[in-house]
């Protein structure tokens, strides 16, 4: 993704956006989670929009840094927020909300960036915006599938941007 064309500035610029997006699709889960009665991420210190919490050193800076500068596809993941499904009245249900939570919340920046904010916008700005559009689509729409897996071996690494 070329942003500024500067072979530096572009892959860190992109890092951030990514890093901006995975921390609201963690954090959304673990919002759903309290709402329907589990305060496990709460508890964990994990609704937080500081990114230190989320961040997996590894999945969230090292490879895609690598990626990005190497000029591959970039792909990442923060550490899953964790959820007890026992805490829901209907652990099913619960567990599908919160899952959804951040697909969701995802698909929603990408709407807000896109329809919202990048009329309003011009030059570079426009440009970040229509970025951060693009990111947020891709974890909204490979998510479930690593949420799936993540939730079903809690210490993998789920993939997401």
């Amino acid at each position: 993704m070329t942003l500024t064309g500067n072979r530096i500035l572009d892959p860190i610029i992109f890092i951030v956006l990514l890093i901006v997006s995975v921390i609201l699709h963690e954090v959304s889960h673990g919002l759903v989670a309290r709402r329907l009665g589990d305060r496990t991420a709460e508890t964990a210190g994990r609704l937080t929009l500081n990114p230190i919490p989320h961040i997996d050193p590894f999945g969230s800076v090292l490879l895609p840094a690598m990626l990005a500068l190497s000029g591959a596809p970039v792909f990442g993941w923060a550490r899953p927020v964790p959820v007890n499904p026992r805490a829901f009245s209907r652990p099913t249900e619960g567990m599908a909300l919160t899952a959804l939570a951040g697909p969701v919340s995802n698909l929603g920046l990408a709407l807000i960036a896109g329809r919202v904010l990048l009329p309003a916008t011009s030059g570079i700005v426009a440009d970040l915006v229509w970025a951060f559009g693009v990111i947020n689509v891709r974890p909204g729409s490979l998510q479930p599938a690593a949420d799936t897996a993540a939730r079903r071996q809690p210490h993998g690494p789920p993939v997401s941007g």
